[in-house]
């Protein structure tokens, strides 16, 4: 059996017909714990089930941001160029903003990706260390 209406609640949270889904599931959801006149909407409930479960899956990718890669190195893959792009310390010019040491690391000179990453690891370690670029012979 319904429980009685909370007339105050209704008049100060009234749900319009063009409501989205997410402002009607709000709705339905502070209804049932404020005035419970009525049940929850079988559609509603459906959608609150299954918004539940999406959140409960693992992303398909990883969120921008969270990379391994430390602040200032780059991995490219494209077609011609695969390696890893160094960048570190910026200064402005009046074209913009360019970097004051930069190293390019390629897979095919280094012998694959993993010593390609080493290598630019160590170089950006001895940069951060000492301030200063080792000049790499051509």
């Amino acid at each position: 059996m319904p429980k009685k209406i909370n007339a105050k609640w209704h008049a100060r949270h009234p749900l319009r017909s063009n409501s989205s889904l997410i402002r009607r599931i709000a709705w339905h959801q502070a209804h049932a714990k404020a005035c419970g006149c009525r049940p929850v909407p079988a559609s509603i409930r459906a959608e609150i089930k299954r918004q539940a479960v999406a959140k409960t899956r693992r992303p398909t990718r990883r969120p921008r941001g969270s990379s391994n890669l430390p602040a200032g190195m780059v991995r490219l893959d494209y077609p011609r160029v695969r390696g890893y792009l160094v960048r570190v310390g910026y200064t402005r010019t009046r074209k913009g903003w360019r970097p004051i040491n930069k190293a390019y690391f390629g897979d095919s000179r280094f012998g694959g990706p993993r010593k390609a990453r080493t290598a630019a690891d160590a170089w950006l370690k001895r940069l951060l260390k000492t301030r200063r670029a080792k000049k790499r012979k051509r």
